[in-house]
């Protein structure tokens, strides 16, 4: 009779033999694959982590661990696939490992079939890393089917990236900045990006000389100048050699305005010189006004002196009239009057007014008449 014990140790060893090694061929293929979308990464860089299951594993359920080195790495997101259905995946975001969880909706009755890219973790590198390598290692495990039965999908994976120095940026600016005329408000400086620059109102166009770093490219966008009294504002573009950095530098350009010809640059003492002979102008018409009232007092005192019961005394009059006339005109011919162009007065000599004169002679005709007509009769 066979002892119970050695059927037992038999037993076991053809375990070992046969049954063990197709759970570790099974194992070895594994249901689960990872995958990078870069090896190499800098700062600033997004570096995606993909998990695939292979076409027709029907997992109802399993857990995703995923660490790395925070001090070069920073989690951006989980994006999982449309395949996943809406409350089936729970993520721990902020732990290190990073935890996501999935159960399938058990309300269908059977676990869903799996397949391609499930699940993607995004990755963003930190700025101020040193040159080197980090690690990436993700685990899938706790595997299930829809009753609840251990899959044996257990897989692990560790991805190494390498870190790169930052690349130095492309820079864009001017080194040096020299107008063809008049000099920059305030001093050039490369990193100050408006100036103002007044010329004569003779200029009718700027130059510049530049300079800038080796593969920048410079352009400026006009040189005339607009009218003289206006402000012409003039752009220059500095690209550099890769295309995407650019500065812009401003320039306004103001030209002076045009000076008529003949007018002196002292305006000020001959705008002085002016306003005096204004006021000498205006003191001499007031003058000329006042002796001109007074010469028309004088007319008049001389026409009533000029009368026929008088007539002796009329050339008196006429004289004296005739020296006060000579006095002001004498008066009005003086220089402040033709400084103040006020014409000159005349006075004309003392005679009587026509209405006298005819009253004179119609009286005269009466007697007359009179006269003859007595001595007529005197005569009959």
């Amino acid at each position: 009779m066979v002892n119970p014990r050695i059927l037992r140790t038999v037993l076991a060893g053809i375990l070992a033999v046969f049954i063990l090694p197709v759970r570790q061929v099974k194992a070895a293929s594994p249901a689960f694959a990872f995958s990078t979308d870069k090896q190499s990464v800098s700062a600033g860089d997004t570096v995606s982590l993909n998990v695939k299951i292979q076409p027709g594993a029907f997992v109802a359920g399993f857990r995703l661990r995923v660490s790395f080195d925070d001090s070069v790495l920073q989690l951006a997101g989980v994006t999982p696939s449309a395949q996943i259905e809406p409350g089936t995946l729970q993520t721990n975001e902020i732990s290190n490992p990073v935890c996501s969880v999935y159960v399938c909706n058990v309300d269908k009755g059977y676990a869903p079939k799996l397949s391609g890219t499930i699940l993607t973790y995004h990755f963003t590198v930190l700025g101020g890393i040193p040159t080197g390598t980090t690690n990436i290692c993700v685990c899938v495990d706790q595997t299930c089917d829809f009753e609840g039965k251990d899959m044996v999908l257990d897989t692990l994976r560790t991805f190494t990236l390498n870190l790169q120095a930052t690349p130095k940026q492309e820079e864009a600016y001017l080194t040096d900045l020299v107008p063809s005329e008049g000099t920059l408000e305030p001093a050039f400086a490369r990193d100050i990006y408006d100036y103002r620059l007044a010329v004569g109102s003779e200029v009718k166009a700027v130059t510049f000389r530049t300079s800038a770093p080796e593969g920048c490219d410079v352009q400026i966008n006009r040189y005339t100048l607009y009218a003289a009294g206006s402000k012409t504002p003039i752009l220059i573009t500095v690209k550099s050699a890769d295309g995407k950095a650019k500065s812009v530098y401003v320039v306004t350009v103001e030209r002076a305005q045009k000076i008529a010809e003949g007018t002196a640059s002292s305006a000020l003492p001959s705008g002085k010189k002016t306003s005096e002979k204004n006021t000498k102008a205006e003191k001499a018409l007031e003058d000329a006004k006042k002796s001109t009232k007074s010469t028309a007092g004088n007319t008049a005192r001389t026409t009533v002196r000029s009368t026929p019961a008088a007539s002796g005394r009329t050339n008196g009059s006429a004289v004296e009239s005739g020296a006060e006339s000579s006095a002001e005109n004498q008066k009005l011919s003086s220089p402040a009057l033709a400084a103040a162009a006020v014409p000159p007065l005349t006075i004309v000599e003392s005679q009587m007014s026509p209405f006298l004169t005819g009253m004179l002679a119609a009286v005269l005709c009466i007697v007359i008449g009179i006269l003859l007509s007595l001595w007529f009769r005197s005569k009959k």
